[in-house]
């Protein structure tokens, strides 16, 4: 059972949190970045939080008063915390407003003010550690570095998760009776494996938001004698370009048995040209443009692609990892990428396999489990780096 709430005095008026401005009847954080427009539960969250600021509230404190029994609660409630990390443009990692207390919850760390409230009634937070101090001078240090490598651009605001949409065509048959109904949702449901991509039928009427990158992949299964040829083929959107093609050849039988297997084959043979294809167009982006999928994807390494760091990896080979987390601190992708990077320069670069940068790969590595355990494979490749940094010392896997 939770301890019950007071009533919530800060959901009555506009309050302050630090140089941001909070409106709850309207929804909105406002600050020096501009204004931010949030949903109402929310806002309830932080609300909940500024009652009892400088106390840790735990995750099912804050559900019961703000979500009671509904369902998907606990997802939500994560969701709210990166979002109001984002509209006071705070991080997990060095928090300024909102804490992350590790197995308890969540506190505010700067005390709210009414609105012409001196700050001397303002009761004393934290103290930012000398280690986050630290690691907020190298972040700075970086993005100063890059800002000579690229031009500046408006830095993005938070947006989906991905970019990459992939509409995924029901293919066509001259054979009537084979069961090729339904191969466009099981083609759908292998690509959106990847964090990277959202697939979705050619039946989908959903709007796609703005600034997406769009393909399309589509096909036929031809019968020639007793051989099915299948061709497929994946285009740009917006061109009509392919980028992608191939043809498989199976035996014939009536219960289409090669089905599974040609979805497999499809979706690994085109992962790589659509991820090779997207990262041509985001090359043409100022990196302080891109958003946190586009920043992972651009450090990512894609078989075929030779845009890598030359020798070890440097501490800018983190920036766009950083810059994605920046904005969006709960990205499992840049977390997972991080977490790799961190344990190939501890690899392969022995002054760097000291305690700090062990403790940097683990960190990110258990974010990438804790926020999306995506893929088995992947799961045994983050649970490696955390053994590796628990251990003091980096293997070659």
């Amino acid at each position: 059972m939770t301890e019950s709430f007071a009533p919530l005095k800060w959901h009555e008026s506009p309050f302050k949190i630090g140089n941001h401005l909070v409106d709850p009847k309207r929804n909105r954080v406002a600050g020096p970045a501009g204004e931010s427009a949030l949903q109402p539960k929310v806002i309830d969250v932080l609300c909940a939080l500024a009652e009892r600021q400088g106390e840790v509230l735990s995750r099912s404190d804050l559900i019961d008063r703000v979500w009671g029994k509904e369902f998907g609660a606990d997802e939500s409630l994560t969701r709210a915390i990166s979002q109001l990390r984002k509209a006071f443009a705070d991080t997990r990692e060095v928090p300024q407003v909102i804490e992350t207390i590790s197995k308890r919850g969540y506190r505010l760390m700067i005390a709210p003010l009414a609105v012409g409230e001196t700050p001397t009634a303002q009761r004393p937070s934290r103290r930012i550690p000398v280690a986050g101090i630290f690691a907020i001078a190298v972040i700075i240090a970086v993005a100063l570095l890059a800002f000579r490598l690229w031009p500046a651009d408006a830095p993005p605001t938070p947006s989906d998760r991905t970019g990459i949409v992939v509409t995924v065509e029901q293919f066509t048959s001259d054979d009537s009776s084979l069961p090729a109904t339904g191969l466009d949702d099981e083609l759908s449901a292998e690509l959106a494996r990847s964090p990277l991509v959202r697939a979705r039928t050619g039946t989908t009427s959903a709007p796609i938001g703005a600034g997406v990158i769009q393909y399309r992949l589509h096909g036929e299964i031809l019968r020639i004698g007793e051989r099915l040829r299948i061709n497929a083929q994946l285009l740009d959107a917006g061109t009509g370009e392919a980028i992608w093609g191939e043809r498989y050849d199976e035996p014939y039988d009536r219960q289409f048995s090669a089905r599974e297997n040609l979805v497999a084959a499809i979706s690994r043979d085109s992962f790589y040209p659509l991820l090779r294809a997207t990262k041509s167009k985001l090359l043409q982006r100022s990196a302080f443009s891109l958003t946190p999928w586009e920043a992972t994807l651009l450090v990512t390494w894609v078989p075929g692609s030779e845009r890598m760091f030359p020798g070890p990896p440097t501490e800018e080979s983190y920036w766009l990892q950083r810059h994605a987390l920046q904005i969006d601190p709960d990205f499992a992708p840049a977390h997972a990428l991080f977490a790799q990077l961190a344990s190939w320069h501890m690899l392969f670069d022995p002054p760097s396999n000291n305690p700090a940068r062990r403790a940097r790969a683990r960190h990110h590595a258990e974010r990438a489990i804790e926020l999306a355990p995506y893929d088995p494979k992947s799961f045994t490749s983050y649970r490696s780096i955390i053994a590796q940094s628990g251990t003091g010392s980096a293997h070659r896997r």
